[in-house]
């Protein structure tokens, strides 16, 4: 059961809509009598401030995936959306091949649909975010596509990067002759990812911040300049992991109107990475 307290004067259809949920949810969410104000069914358009809104959606939270308890590192959970820091080798989502998945371990763990708004390679770590219910689901989908939701990778990555600081705005498409490649093409959607080196070597410590989320984006923009990510099988040399580690989201919350953001912490095997290539001296600097 989803509640909110009005904050402002609105209409119940501007309430809905700044979720932005679709036209056919808003209407089947007002045929099918699930909104309810003060406890009472609707029976006026306008919300009034303090108003107790709840809404029924568990006519939306149908079709469980499959349920598979595993490891969950939480880093925030409540009412409206989990986060967790992601282990390598494990599928956001699961597939016809293993239920080894984030998808599968959150549906035991919360007995309710996930629906997934990111993504995550199989084998990059760190923070994910998951919505919890419908109208989350809907409003953390319109942040991402419209590039108000914060995005920080870490990566290690090959060589020293053309600049201390960049911006790459650089259309990304399949690969037409290599399976689950892509690469920058002219006929590619766009794809702008900003960078920013923490430290300079052999291999180098980067931050990416992606404004689009085009598959493999960080991977394809850094091969395409020849600084393709350590460990990385398909754009580099692999090795036995990749250095790749989602560090940090961040967006508006839609109860507080404040920016919200969680962090993980730069993962050992980054440090232990570095010094062998580098030198011992890279955890001081």
């Amino acid at each position: 059961m989803f509640k909110y307290t009005i904050q402002n004067q609105i209409t119940i259809d501007g309430f809905l809509k700044s979720f932005h949920l679709s036209k056919a949810n808003i209407y089947i969410l007002k045929r099918d009598n699930l909104i309810k104000v003060n406890g009472k069914f609707l029976a006026s358009n306008s919300l009034n401030k303090g108003d107790e809104v709840t809404i029924d959606l568990s006519s939306f939270d149908t079709n469980l995936a499959k349920k598979k308890t595993g490891k969950l590192d939480i880093v925030f959970e409540n009412e409206d959306f989990i986060i967790v820091n992601k282990e390598k080798d494990i599928l956001t989502h699961s597939d016809s091949k293993s239920i080894d998945s984030l998808e599968n371990y959150l549906t035991a763990y919360l007995n309710t649909k996930i629906r997934i708004v990111q993504r995550l390679d199989k084998d990059t770590t760190g923070i994910i975010l998951f919505p919890k219910h419908l109208l989350s689901a809907s409003y953390f989908s319109n942040l991402i596509e419209n590039g108000k939701f914060m995005r920080v990778y870490l990566a290690l990555v090959k060589g020293k990067m053309p600049k201390k600081e960049g911006y790459i705005n650089l259309p990304i498409g399949k690969n037409r002759h290599k399976q689950n490649q892509y690469l920058v093409t002219k006929q590619g959607k766009p794809a702008q990812t900003r960078y920013k080196v923490l430290q300079e070597g052999d291999i180098s410590l980067v931050s990416f911040e992606i404004y689009t989320g085009k598959t493999h984006q960080i991977r394809v923009h850094t091969a395409h300049i020849g600084n393709p990510i350590i460990g990385d099988p398909l754009y580099g040399e692999k090795e036995d992991q990749l250095y790749l580690h989602s560090l940090k989201i961040g967006f508006v919350n839609f109860r507080t109107k404040t920016l919200e953001t969680y962090e993980t912490k730069i993962p050992k095997r980054f440090y232990e990475r570095m010094e062998k290539q580098n030198g011992d001296n890279f955890r001081n600097k």
